[in-house]
């Protein structure tokens, strides 16, 4: 089970094809926002939960790892990037890609109180409440998010590349100057749990993708 972020799917879809010839198998990929991932694994219907979370959030969100009886084992902290089109008219006018530059243009978000944290930034000094947006799209999936970006204006929030984002999406990451907050990821899994074979590859290469 796994927060909207296709580094992670992209870690899942390798791990399957690296045992596609395995002679029986089940494989099973679920998306969802923090809470929706510790309940998949606390209600064991995920072996595994991969999430992030901001750093404003991370004693409330240890808290309810711990009212959930689950382990916490962190991945990686990342810093945000601004994510927009490479056809981009900032990047098609050579102009700076920050975020006071990008205000009067559309903002693509998911809904959700864990996502609201990852909207407030400082950056350059100055505080910026990316949901104050007059103009805000609510999207569900990351497929959904990539392809609107990939075919107008708008920006969103994620972190860096993953393989075939701009490959599969013309989709490119700017990093935000002077950003100060970090996203962390980790997984959880129940108290005690020892992971097979095939999960420890999972996570050793989610590992790689986010350092």
């Amino acid at each position: 089970s796994m927060t909207k972020y296709s580094h992670i799917m992209e870690s899942f879809i390798q791990t399957v094809l690296q045992h596609k010839e395995l002679p029986a198998y089940a494989h099973r990929l679920q998306e969802g926002d923090p809470i929706d991932v510790m309940e998949d694994v606390y209600n064991h219907r995920a072996d595994i939960g991969v999430l992030h979370f901001s750093q404003s959030q991370r004693e409330n969100i240890l808290s309810l790892f711990h009212q959930h009886q689950l382990e916490y084992h962190p991945l990686a902290r990342m810093t945000p990037h601004i994510l927009i089109s490479k056809h981009h008219p900032l990047l098609l006018g050579e102009r700076p890609v920050t975020l006071e530059a990008l205000s009067g243009y559309g903002f693509v978000r998911y809904e959700g109180q864990f996502e609201d944290f990852t909207y407030e930034l400082f950056s350059q000094g100055s505080h910026f409440n990316l949901s104050a947006n007059p103009r805000i799209v609510y999207i569900v999936t990351r497929a959904s998010l990539l392809h609107l970006l990939s075919k107008t204006d708008f920006y969103s929030i994620g972190i860096q590349d993953f393989t075939m984002q701009q490959a599969s999406y013309q989709v490119v990451s700017i990093p935000i100057e002077d950003c100060e907050g970090l996203l962390e990821f980790g997984y959880v899994l129940p108290t005690g749990i020892q992971l097979n074979r095939i999960t420890l590859e999972f996570l050793g290469d989610l590992k790689q993708r986010l350092s």
